[in-house]
């Protein structure tokens, strides 16, 4: 019998430990194993990573074997890891995941073929020779608003804290880093998602290295890995690194309980069960069966490069992805047949949506009145409307030559409070926030003690608005008020 290729074909960076991780399993598994960079091997079983390097018109011919196995964590702001082509891709492949959470998220939005396979422990991965700890706080990984800050509020307490993007570091130079340092500690990216990032930490417990973590009620790690590391929220997280540099024994202790407990981890079986799995539904199945979902009640209007997989994406670009190809300037039409490549056909109702989001879309639309009336029709009743805009008095305002408008505090009045002059008869929206997003120097001016209502009719002090919307039925007294204007004459 011919032994079963398994070709590992990489098509990003920063992957290097779980490849090798993988290739150790794979061979322990009895498993013929090759690895290639960004190169597929048409007579085995390929395993993609980083497999948003891979176009799906790009895919080989079905009878190609390939399975996508995801590192990215699913959900939060939308970046082009997971926009709308890799989605897609991942709908028409076998996937794997590292996270429980991830799979719950993709299965919601339609991506229904997707095995558990956690990160583990291989032998080949013990390599860092620690010696003399010279740096108290170690981060690497890219950096942020949020990680620079709790990296700062650390070293203000005394700490020698050292952060590198691994961009700038070759791998030699990262285990250098992490052989000195008493503490590495690892921080969400994302405020709104907090996916316990077992690649980057798996390393590092594979060599007894003191991890501490920002945990927070929304991280979402799995049980055994809990075990392995310390945490607190982020505001708390600097008194924990001082306490953990100022005990060696604490330190170490917690290294080796790590060590232990991850090497015990079982990561084989849920492999050897994923790739047997794949080799039963089918000799030559690279094209997973995929379900009717039903579209989130959520719409991201004019989604163009910013598509999301937990929204209905609408925009009259074809090009970008949109599951709707609609001209938000003409009138929807509610109750048709419409063809959404996610969704199939589908038909979107009056009221049937909880929230809209419309991020700098409003001043390139040509009827805005339309547009508006479409998202008070989509959205049922308490339902918001958050939109981004440009300020008037901004550079960005009228610098694109697409834009037809600009927008200022006084913008939202005939959606709101003047309605009959749009003809909205039975619902309106309100008014629930407000937010003037500055520039650096409305920033300053704010800075310098300049008074807000100054700053904000300053040319060049504030870049946009962000405001949020609700729907809500019209009383009985406001149409009685309103019915003056509707009022013919014969």
């Amino acid at each position: 019998m011919r032994p079963v290729i398994v070709n590992l074909c990489t098509l990003g960076f920063r992957l290097e430990e779980v490849v090798e991780t993988l290739n150790w399993g794979l061979h322990k598994l009895g498993y013929t194993v090759t690895q290639q960079n960004g190169a597929i091997d048409p007579n085995g079983i390929n395993i993609l990573f980083a497999g948003f390097g891979l176009n799906p018109d790009q895919l080989p011919s079905k009878e190609t074997r390939l399975i996508n196995y995801n590192f990215e964590q699913i959900g939060g702001m939308p970046r082009v890891q997971i926009g709308a082509e890799v989605f897609a891709l991942m709908r028409n492949l076998p996937n794997w995941d590292y996270s429980k959470a991830n799979i719950a998220a993709l299965n919601a939005a339609g991506v229904c073929d997707t095995k558990f396979v956690p990160v583990g422990y291989a032998p080949t991965l013990e390599r860092i020779k620690h010696v003399k700890k010279d740096i108290d706080v170690l981060f690497y990984g890219s950096i942020n608003g949020r990680r620079e800050r709790t990296l700062r509020a650390i070293q203000q307490r005394g700490m020698n804290v050292v952060w590198d993007d691994p961009w700038d570091l070759t791998r030699e130079q990262r285990d250098d880093r992490i052989a000195r340092a008493k503490i590495v500690v690892n921080l969400a990216f994302y405020d709104g998602i907090h996916i316990f990032e077992e690649v980057r930490v798996s390393y590092l417990l594979a060599n007894r290295v003191c991890v501490l973590s920002e945990l927070t009620e929304l991280t979402q790690i799995e049980a055994d890995l809990r075990q392995c590391i310390d945490g607190a929220s982020l505001t708390q997280l600097p008194d924990l690194c001082a306490a953990y540099c100022a005990d060696n024994e604490r330190r170490h202790a917690l290294a080796e309980r790590a060590y232990d407990r991850f090497k015990a981890r079982d990561w084989l079986t849920p492999l050897k069960n994923a790739l047997e799995a794949y080799q039963d539904n089918a000799t030559f199945a690279p094209r997973a069966i995929k379900y009717d979902v039903s579209p989130p009640p959520r719409i991201n209007i004019g989604s163009g490069k910013a598509w999301r997989h937990n929204y209905l994406n609408i925009d009259i670009n074809r090009e970008r992805g949109a599951d709707v190809i609609f001209d938000l300037s003409e009138r929807f039409p509610f109750e048709s047949s419409m063809q959404s490549w996610r969704f199939g056909r589908i038909k979107l109702r009056k009221d049937a949506f909880d929230y809209i989001l419309a991020e700098h879309v409003f001043e390139h639309v040509k009827d805005l009145v339309q547009c508006m009336t479409n998202c008070l029709e989509w959205l049922r009743v308490g339902g918001t409307l958050e939109l981004e805009v440009p300020y008037d008095l901004s550079y960005g305002a009228w610098q694109d030559p697409t834009h037809v408008r600009a927008f200022n505090e006084r913008s939202w009045s005939y959606y709101t409070d003047w309605c009959w002059y749009v003809g909205w008869r039975e619902h309106r929206f309100d008014l629930l926030s407000q937010v003037h997003l500055l520039s650096d120097m409305g920033q300053s001016l704010i800075d310098s003690g300049v008074d807000t209502d100054v700053m904000i009719r300053t040319p060049r002090a504030v870049d946009a608005l962000r405001v949020k919307l609700v729907k809500r039925a019209l009383t009985e007294s406001e149409k009685r008020e309103h019915a003056q204007y509707f009022r013919t004459v014969s």
